[in-house]
């Protein structure tokens, strides 16, 4: 079974991080995180790894957002209570772990709200893709069953 997802670049999160700011991705935000076709990246759901790059899950960055793909097994339990889980509505987005290589640029929108924007590049390392109910990109980021 595919599960899809996406990452919108220019989206800002929907909810604040730490700073009290949001948090948007500039396009090719993970392009050097994932220029090493060796790098290991997992896909998580309830601490348990149920895909990784190399093997089951691929990732790339596209001029519209980080894009992933992953061939679930339904003999996995973790896996197979993902699938239910996002299927019915309970499983909405992800979140990402990863490390930053530069740091967050400032923008403002034009109501005055500023956002830390992740530049081109700035990730270098994307170490994880979790499966969470409450993903802090909502609105930015797709995850679908489809097959």
């Amino acid at each position: 079974m595919i599960v899809r997802g996406q990452l919108s670049y220019n989206v800002p999160s929907d909810y604040t991080l730490g700073d009290g700011r949001k948090e948007s991705f500039a396009p090719a935000a993970f392009r050097s995180a994932l220029d090493d076709p060796t790098h290991d990246i997992r896909m998580v759901y309830r601490g348990e790894c149920i895909a990784r790059t190399g093997s089951n899950l691929h990732v790339q960055d596209t001029p519209t957002g980080l894009v992933f793909a992953a061939d679930l097994s339904p003999d996995d339990p973790a896996a197979l209570l993902a699938i239910v889980k996002i299927r019915s509505g309970l499983l909405t987005g992800f979140s990402t772990s990863l490390k930053l290589a530069k740091t967050r640029a400032i923008a403002q929108t034009q109501d005055g709200e500023q956002i830390a924007v992740v530049e081109a590049d700035a990730v270098g390392e994307l170490l994880q893709i979790r499966l969470v109910g409450f993903p802090v990109y909502e609105t930015a980021a797709t995850l679908e069953v489809v097959s």
